[in-house]
């Protein structure tokens, strides 16, 4: 969170460009860690936050969250700033799992925003899991996630600091599946953000899935997920 769209906001919203070294910090809860189409809490509450440092268009940071019988813990750095009308954020990211062994894997990402529409992707370009001959292994070397997002302010149709923001993704995984199955799939998340000021902002979140490999050992169901988060930035 996100590793869902939760961690997209905490992790890739640190970009604004600023003209001195700053820190920063984020705390929140969700009723459900959805990250990238897919449930990392089997549809319960997570409690999330991090650190940031920020100096001109550099930034380094931490993310970590509760999962279910887990905690994640990332480290990222990138860089971010403006070209024109266009906005820019290129950095890598380590995802690790304190208490698993073997399962931590790096992500080179990219985005690029122009006129309230981000696109963008990440690489696998390390990863400690093992690609064994059974096939349908995820996050290993080669992954690919490409996605596009566009976002609303609904000011003047709703009222001040309400917005919806739409993605649409797709992971590539670089393991070809099992027995014919593609383990490819596609996602939908609509997002309806409430900016309460001091308050934090409170978001209502719809996810989607469409996958030929529901059922397989790999993903247990496409039922649509439906999920309400409460974050605040220090």
């Amino acid at each position: 969170m996100n590793k869902n769209l939760i961690k997209f906001a905490a992790i890739f919203g640190l970009t604004a460009v600023v003209a001195h070294a700053q820190f920063a910090s984020n705390i929140g809860v969700t009723s459900n860690y959805v990250w990238r189409g897919m449930t990392y809490t089997d549809d319960e509450a997570a409690v999330f936050g991090g650190l940031d440092y920020s100096n001109g268009g550099f930034y380094a940071g931490t993310w970590l969250s509760t999962m279910t019988s887990n905690t994640e813990v990332d480290l990222y750095a990138g860089f971010s700033g403006e070209t024109g009308s266009s906005e820019y954020d290129i950095g890598v990211i380590r995802y690790s799992y304190l208490d698993t062994a073997d399962d931590d894997y790096y992500e080179l990402y990219g985005s690029l925003t122009f006129s309230g529409l981000t696109i963008g992707g990440a690489y696998t370009i390390e990863s400690q899991a093992t690609d064994t001959a059974a096939g349908q292994e995820a996050f290993i070397e080669g992954d690919v996630y490409l996605y596009a997002s566009y976002s609303i302010d609904l000011a003047e149709t709703i009222g001040e600091g309400y917005s919806l923001t739409g993605t649409v993704g797709q992971y590539l995984w670089d393991d070809d599946g099992v027995g014919g199955v593609d383990i490819d799939y596609n996602h939908l998340l609509l997002e309806l953000s409430k900016d309460a000021g001091d308050l934090g902002t409170f978001t209502l979140s719809g996810s989607f899935v469409s996958s030929d490999f529901i059922n397989t050992g790999f993903m247990d169901d496409d039922d649509p997920r439906f999920f309400v988060t409460w974050s605040k930035e220090f």
